[in-house]
């Protein structure tokens, strides 16, 4: 155990170092650019401006991550550099998948009569699970979460086995949703998991447990309707308003499908030990877990960055409770060759252990990672994904920073990095900081592409409102790459923008901007 988690320890320092990069002799450290979003508002909570994404500007609730963005506004507080504030958070979200190691063993302990060989194999596929390290490492509540998940699952656990009451478990779960609402899946599965399983005690976990996590919902409901005037984060209306059902779905089940495949060594696995599966019924509430977290995901149409191959966020949070019943599962087959086999055998079993551990961890994730040469990615040869162009949107708005005053308007698409590093007023094209557009139609592909072709939050904008009526100084160039297909963007730049370029990056500059100091446009 302490050799695995040393090892993660030593990775996830590495994984993190090579996400950063020079900038003019400073290190930069930067996050997911949807997490800088998040550092936007944190900083502007931290200086005094209230939860906005702009100072001075209007609130909206352009994050979905309270508990978390609020822990970002510590470091702001603090006064920490900008450059290496998100290294914080980076170390942050490794530290709480270290630590959700711990529970990952203790849950696997208790699930197999306190056999180290099991909780062996369920910590180094937790640990080096790269899909899960890469949602933690990039600054996302992912790794708070995963943590907080594990936690829940280990005290279900306990409460199925009459060694503990369930008061802080139904505290805990209440918690799980100021950090994303949408967490009130898992934490009614848990509860009537727990309520299926303990017929003689369903109305303390519905009514008691239940009682207390539609009271933090209210709470935090009341909570933003004085503050945003909505019931539910912008990100809701972005995501999931304006687009039909049954595409949605579609879409959710094409990359549950890819999932499916790429965690094929885990499902046989499970095909290969239903019998001990369904002898336990704490092995029946975590994978009853992980079913409907799975379902929810194909229900909202997956998430936007399945690209990067493996568990989406919403399934990666319950990959340690699936990683516990393969453990159990992979121990009980290994065993009962064993005791089938030669004595002469049997001193091999806790090498078949490790070999088990070892070859789990190197199939699920060449599978998970095979789209983008998988080897150079697990051993870090090659920069993490998105890196490289979390370290362009960096440079680019320090560039934009040097060519603009204060007072200048940027219109972006990629809403984190560049606001945040650029200390510029932004205008969001796609919407995640803008009611009008989350509010408004969503773009629908055409034919058979609709189908297949749903991106949750990136399918609406609207040009004339944001371009011809907002009038941005400055704007990032190209705009959102589906509008091209989708739209004519050209038509809202033409009137009044020109063209700068500076290097590799393009810039739309409105031709009557008083706020942008450049030689002229190229």
């Amino acid at each position: 155990m302490v050799g695995v988690m040393t090892s993660f320890a030593v990775y996830a320092f590495v994984y993190i170092w090579r996400m950063s990069f020079l900038v003019n002799g400073v290190r930069y450290f930067t996050l997911a650019d949807d997490q800088m979003v998040s550092m936007r508002y944190a900083e502007n909570l931290a200086r005094g401006y209230g939860l906005v994404w702009n100072p001075g500007g209007a609130r909206v609730e352009g994050y979905t991550n309270f508990t978390w963005m609020l822990y970002m506004a510590l470091f702001h507080w603090l006064s920490v550099p900008r450059h290496f504030v998100s290294v914080c958070i980076e170390l942050s979200g490794a530290a709480s998948l270290l630590i959700n190691l711990i529970f990952v063993r203790r849950l696997a302990l208790r699930l197999a009569d306190q056999r180290e060989s099991v909780a062996f194999i369920a910590v180094a596929l937790t640990a080096f699970y790269i899909p899960l390290d890469n949602w933690a490492f990039q600054g996302t509540e992912v790794g708070l979460l995963t943590l907080m998940v594990s936690i829940s699952a280990w005290l279900a656990v306990e409460v199925l086995a009459g060694s503990t009451g369930p008061g802080l478990l139904y505290l805990l779960l209440g918690v799980t949703t100021t950090v994303r609402p949408d967490m009130v899946v898992f934490d009614g599965l848990i509860l009537v998991g727990l309520a299926l399983l303990q017929p003689a005690h369903w109305r303390r976990h519905l009514g008691t447990g239940g009682g207390i996590l539609v009271g933090f919902l209210l709470i935090e409901t009341a909570w933003r309707m004085a503050y945003f005037h909505y019931p539910l984060p912008n990100t809701y209306y972005l995501k999931v308003t304006g687009y039909p059902l049954l595409p949605r779905i579609t879409r959710g089940l094409l990359v549950a499908f890819a999932f499916l495949v790429e965690t094929l060594p885990v499902l046989v696995i499970l095909g290969l030990g239903q019998q001990f599966l369904r002898r336990k019924r704490e092995l029946r509430l975590l994978i009853s877990v992980v079913v409907g977290q799975f379902i929810y995901s194909v229900g909202v149409g997956g998430d936007a960055w399945e690209w990067w191959g493996g568990a989406n966020r919403f399934v990666a949070i319950v990959m340690p409770l699936l990683f516990v019943c393969v453990a159990v599962v992979a121990n009980e087959l290994i065993r009962g060759l064993s005791f089938s086999a030669p004595r002469s055998w049997a001193g091999g079993h806790a090498r078949s252990d490790v070999a088990v551990a070892v070859a789990l961890v190197i199939a699920t994730n060449l599978l998970a990672l095979s789209t983008f040469r998988p080897v150079a990615r697990m051993l870090l040869i090659e920069r993490p994904l998105e890196s490289q162009q979390d370290e362009a949107n960096v440079r680019a708005a320090l560039r934009l920073k040097a060519f603009t005053d204060p007072a200048a308007t940027i219109g972006v698409t990629w809403a984190g990095a560049i606001p945040y590093f650029s200390e510029r007023h932004a205008i969001d094209l796609l919407g995640k900081t803008d009611t009008t557009i989350a509010h408004g139609p969503m773009h629908v592909f055409p034919g058979w592409e609709k189908w297949t072709s749903f991106l949750p939050g990136h399918l609406k904008w609207d040009y004339n409102y944001s371009i011809l009526q907002l009038k941005p100084d400055v704007i990032q160039a190209p705009l959102w790459r589906l509008s091209y297909r989708l739209d004519r963007p050209e038509r809202y730049l033409a009137p009044g923008y020109s063209v700068l370029v500076e290097g590799s990056q393009a810039w739309y500059v409105r031709n009557d901007s008083l706020h942008v100091h450049w030689g002229g446009a190229q």
